[in-house]
């Protein structure tokens, strides 16, 4: 379906990232109890780093088959922070199936407004392909709006 899209549609980054945010009007993207509990303690402090370092401990559960994900913090601001992604099946060879990191940056604004009540912009900054799958990587960054 990701390379259908990207082949019929290949310069709509941006619809695909809404139809990210609308897959959460039909399906319960469930977190799982342990994210739950985390969600839960953040509600009670209001430091925004803790809530954009959240990404990376949720980020599996959109790709949950591939347990090496290399997930690093390249930069991190009051309000904004920059993850590098590596070692993803997504970035294999070609740019084919990268709506998936498009899809998913619609998902995560959708979980941040639900269950955060949190206006975030989830921006994919820098994609590099390789053909060595360990050198590719995927750079997003997560906004909050005010």
């Amino acid at each position: 379906m990701l390379y259908a899209f990207k082949s019929k549609f290949p310069n709509e980054e941006e619809l695909i990232k809404e139809i990210g945010l609308k897959l959460l009007d039909h399906f319960e993207f469930s977190l799982g109890d342990a994210y739950r509990k985390v969600i839960e303690k953040l509600r009670k402090i209001s430091d925004p780093q803790a809530y954009l370092k959240l990404f990376k401990e949720f980020y599996n559960s959109f790709d949950f088959f591939q347990d090496d994900i290399d997930i690093s913090i390249l930069e991190l601001h009051k309000n904004k922070v920059l993850y590098r992604i590596k070692n993803s099946e997504y970035l294999d060879h070609s740019k084919d199936f990268i709506y998936f990191f498009y899809v998913m940056c619609g998902m995560t604004e959708g979980i941040y407004l639900r269950n955060l009540d949190m206006k975030v912009i989830c921006s994919v900054e820098d994609i590099h392909i390789s053909r060595n799958k360990k050198e590719s990587f995927i750079d997003l960054s997560l906004e909050i709006q005010s």
